[in-house]
């Protein structure tokens, strides 16, 4: 381990590339009932959501707007008390640790840039969707 690939060790990796490339198209191909199932009960419940809204009075959803945007308002104003609040606490704890300066702004932006992800992952945990939180982990 010299830090290098040589020729053997790049043929090794683009050779199992190919192989694990073949492997996930055969098993998308693969289509089981379960998952043509869970099309068609998706494709349903968009044809019923559809039919709900042709089914509402015209300007229902404009009645909502207001709340809506004062919701949307309070959440951004939440967003901006919580970071300051992050990073402020942040700031202290590593520097009564003695941290330096360097290490502490690239552990913020690090923690900054995965907080959108823990949100939707907790969210999406919470209601039941196993598969978009595991998405974001991965």
């Amino acid at each position: 381990m010299d830090g290098r690939l040589n020729l053997a060790e790049s043929i090794a990796l683009v050779t199992l590339m190919v192989l694990y490339t073949g492997f996930l198209v055969v098993q998308s191909r693969r289509e089981t009932a379960a998952t043509q199932a869970a099309a068609q009960a998706s494709a349903q419940g968009v044809d019923e959501f559809e039919a709900e809204l042709q089914a509402s009075p015209p300007g229902a959803w404009d009645a909502k707007l207001p709340a809506q945007l004062a919701l949307m308002a309070v959440g951004l104003a939440l967003l901006v008390l919580g970071s300051d609040w992050l990073v402020g606490a942040a700031v202290v704890f590593a520097k009564a640790l003695g941290v330096s300066d360097v290490v502490i702004a690239l552990t913020i932006v690090a923690a900054g840039t995965s907080m959108p992800e823990v949100a939707t992952s907790i969210a999406a945990a919470l209601k039941g969707e196993r598969d978009i939180a595991v998405g974001n982990v991965v």
